[in-house]
């Protein structure tokens, strides 16, 4: 039997049909019984239609990216089976026509919730040693750009033994010589 490509006979099996490719690879094909459900629930309220549609622009607007995200020690950021929960839940506003801030059927802002859920999750704060770390960075880069004398990696022809020319333009013999 073929999957369905237009709502109608299995509305759970239609809007499975429509989560991205990429998304169901990570799961090896297998989904989550959690998505099965939030996508039943969510049918109470919502067409099949609009489920898919949510599922695209979420997963477009928000979740590629955080598939492959990972932290400071390589670990995924998100699981997928997270990803594909958050791809059918509701959104956080109580309004019953509000979908993902924008009121169905139409191309208004909802009033409840009047912006739209971000498009990206937020970087992380940054950690206080980034900042002098990055500073730190910036003064060492400024001071062997400033150097008259440096070669392609950034060390001064003299301290490397290649000879050079001094302040006043002399020459200086290679180390050695």
């Amino acid at each position: 039997m073929r999957p369905p490509t237009r709502p109608g006979g299995e509305p759970v099996a239609f809007v499975l049909r429509r989560m991205p490719h990429p998304l169901l690879d990570a799961m090896a094909g297998r989904v989550p019984a959690a998505v099965h459900a939030t996508i039943r629930a969510e049918l109470a309220h919502r067409t099949p239609q609009q489920l898919s549609d949510r599922v695209e622009r979420r997963w477009y607007g928000r979740w590629a990216h955080a598939l492959r995200a990972r932290d400071e020690e390589g670990r995924l950021v998100r699981g997928p089976d997270e990803i594909a929960v958050q791809l059918v839940a509701p959104g956080p506003c109580p309004a019953p026509a509000c979908e993902d801030g924008v009121v169905l059927g139409t191309d208004r802002t909802c009033p409840r919730c009047a912006r739209p859920e971000h498009r990206a999750d937020p970087a992380p704060p940054p950690r206080p040693d980034d900042r002098a770390r990055r500073e730190a960075l910036t003064a060492m880069r400024a001071a062997v750009m400033e150097s008259p004398h440096r070669t392609s990696n950034g060390a001064t022809r003299r301290a490397r033994g290649l000879g050079g020319r001094d302040a006043q333009g002399r020459g200086q013999p290679p180390a050695g010589a």
